[in-house]
């Protein structure tokens, strides 16, 4: 996020208020706290190498499944706080666009089916 800090000195408005004002205090430091775990997690930092098509999704595979363990937003949670399983994807997203659909489509929609019991019949 430090691309930004040039931009946002910039601004003829306050960033912070505008930022405050849009979203809570709360959603602001759980995105900030999962932006830095990312940060620190060898797996998520940034690579220049031009990566093959099996390459990216083997990657985007174990990013998503380190995103599972550290399970920032227990399942019992979605329903309670449901910004904060968006606030999680919009994060994931800057960190890696693929990752918030994987970790949607794989865990959720798979996991709700099982949670559920939903079947066919």
């Amino acid at each position: 996020m430090a691309s930004l800090d040039a931009y946002r000195k910039k601004a003829s408005f306050d960033v912070v208020a505008l930022k405050n004002l849009v979203e809570t205090a709360e959603v602001v430091e759980f995105r900030e706290r999962i932006w830095e775990t990312l940060a620190n997690d060898p797996l998520f930092s940034k690579s220049s190498a031009e990566l093959t098509c099996d390459e990216q999704q083997l990657l985007t595979f174990r990013r998503t499944k380190r995103v599972v363990e550290y399970e920032f937003v227990a399942a019992e949670e979605y329903m309670q706080f449901p910004m904060r399983l968006y606030s999680m994807l919009q994060a994931l997203y800057v960190a890696d666009p693929c990752i918030p659909a994987e970790f949607f489509l794989s865990a959720q929609m798979f996991g709700s089916t099982i949670l559920t019991g939903s079947n066919s019949e």
